[in-house]
């Protein structure tokens, strides 16, 4: 027997103060099949207006490492912090954008699909400000195909730029278009 309110805590990210469950699974099934209305209301940079960022990044802390012993190194040091305090600031933003997502969801079901394939294609970035991105691409690769086809979620989840990064496929990935 369809219990909402055990719907919601089991398919959902739990009971709402603020919400009333849903009163049948067609109603939790027909929200997923609608647009995805948490991502609009509370966004995460988006991966390809991050990656410029983190290859800055990288640029700066190769160029503060050649200048050690220099002049230069104290400002290209402090710019390096600068610019590491700012992506951090941004990833807590970004964990307060997905709790707020799974307080305030009227389509539970959607995130935990999303925690769930997220977390089953884990990808992470390996060193600097790319270990940050992790939220980004699930935003980028996994919430906009988990309502569709499984065989869409895989591919763009497996050729998604943070996950070649992390299974060091970036190179074969770039050479098959060369």
């Amino acid at each position: 027997m369809f219990t909402p309110a055990l719907a919601e805590i089991r398919f959902g990210c739990g009971l709402s103060p603020d919400l009333m469950p849903k009163g049948a699974t067609e109603e939790i099934l027909q929200r997923l099949a609608g647009p995805d209305h948490m991502a609009a209301t509370y966004p995460i940079d988006d991966f390809d207006s991050l990656w410029p960022q983190i290859v800055a990044f990288n640029a700066l802390g190769r160029k503060r490492r050649k200048a050690r012993g220099s002049d230069a190194y104290d400002d290209l040091h402090d710019q390096y912090k600068i610019m590491r305090r700012e992506a951090r600031f941004k990833r807590v933003g970004w964990f307060g954008q997905i709790i707020l997502r799974h307080s305030q969801t009227e389509d539970g079901f959607r995130e935990r699909l999303a925690l769930f394939w997220g977390d089953h294609f884990t990808a992470q970035g390996k060193a600097g400000l790319a270990k940050l991105l992790g939220a980004s691409y699930v935003d980028t690769a996994i919430r906009p195909h988990v309502s569709g086809s499984f065989a869409d979620l895989l591919i763009s989840a497996v050729t998604h730029p943070l996950m070649l990064h992390y299974l060091d496929q970036y190179k074969s990935r770039l050479s098959e278009f060369a």
